[in-house]
């Protein structure tokens, strides 16, 4: 289980669907990279150093093998801030499983991990979809790909999407 991408400074889209482009279209994205299902209850988002502000994800959240699960901040209520930051992803027992510390990004764009786990600032954010360089054939090219939180999904009820290819980060 990885921290896939995030995205800290929303701006101009609705990145969570809600019909409003604001703060809270902030989101963190995990993607599931082993063969089994993970059972992801009591499993933490944490910023900041030491304790930071802390996300329990709900007891029921289990991902399978190459799924992709993405928190929006109305989710969350985590603010990731603008400037920069730390995130990590913390197992039931407080193990930390990730980690990612992200610089200041412009507006709309995304933090996000290739296959050989180098980070991008310069990627299309690709919510829920593969993480792919620009210009490149794929969900992302183009305009971003937004998969915004179901219609009357309570908050705190991740959005997961199965990867086509679960043998690679997206």
């Amino acid at each position: 289980m990885v921290i896939n991408e995030v995205l800290p400074v929303p701006r101009a889209v609705d990145w969570d669907g809600d019909g409003k482009a604001n703060a809270a279209d902030e989101w963190i994205e995990l993607y599931h990279a082993t063969g089994r299902p993970v059972d992801l209850s009591g499993w933490r988002l944490v910023t900041g150093k030491g304790g930071g502000v802390t996300y329990r994800i709900p007891r029921g959240t289990t991902l399978r093998a190459g799924a992709i699960l993405v928190f929006y901040q109305r989710q969350t209520h985590i603010k990731l801030d603008d400037a920069g930051g730390l995130i990590r992803l913390l197992d039931r027992s407080g193990k930390t499983v990730d980690s990612v510390r992200y610089g200041v990004l412009r507006p709309d764009a995304s933090y996000s991990r290739d296959v050989k786990n180098v980070w991008h600032s310069d990627w299309p954010p690709s919510p829920g979809g593969r993480n792919v360089p620009p210009g490149a054939a794929g969900p992302s090219s183009g305009t971003p790909s937004v998969t915004p939180a179901p219609a009357g999904s309570e908050p705190g009820t991740p959005t997961a999407t199965p990867t086509a290819t679960p043998a690679s980060i997206n």
